[in-house]
């Protein structure tokens, strides 16, 4: 079992229609998020999805130890359905909220999470996918991943769009 949370960027529309699908047709919802994620542009994709792979709740708790996000940045904020799209309901972050966690990410740089990284604690933790005894490895897996989540973030932000994130 590999559980991977996903993000998904979505327009003002498109959260209007996924609101009204939440309430008439809910596979529907899903499977309308699901097409968006799939969008593309000629041959580029559109980067509306991004993913942080099994680093999620690495990111997690080291963004906890460094004080926590004024958002929560993995795993979003207002739950849109109690119906799992795999292993949990999805979540909403709206524009505002993407705006704080963008800026939030963009003045954190990894070394200052890094200075909170202990693979012991961790490990004693339980904290998933439990790799952390490869210490310099595991360490830098997490760097990779928040890269690519605070550069996310500040498109998403720029754009003014809201995100649904969820652990497939």
């Amino acid at each position: 079992m590999s559980m991977i949370m996903q993000y998904v960027r979505l327009r003002s529309d498109e959260l209007t229609r996924l609101r009204e699908l939440l309430r008439s047709d809910p596979n529907g919802a899903f499977d309308f998020v699901d097409e968006l994620a799939d969008l593309s542009l000629g041959d580029e994709v559109d980067d509306r999805t991004f993913d942080t792979d099994k680093a999620w709740a690495g990111l997690d708790h080291l963004l906890e130890k460094a004080g926590g996000a004024p958002v929560n940045v993995i795993y979003g904020e207002e739950t849109l359905t109690a119906d799992d799209w795999g292993y949990a309901p999805p979540r909403l972050l709206d524009p505002d909220q993407v705006r704080a966690g963008a800026g939030f990410l963009a003045a954190l740089p990894f070394d200052t999470l890094a200075a909170h990284y202990d693979a012991r604690a961790l490990t004693r933790a339980g904290v998933y996918p439990e790799i952390w005894h490869a210490d310099e490895r595991a360490r830098d897996y997490l760097r990779t991943w928040y890269d690519g989540l605070v550069a996310f973030f500040t498109r998403a932000a720029a754009a003014g769009d809201s995100l649904v994130i969820y652990l497939t």
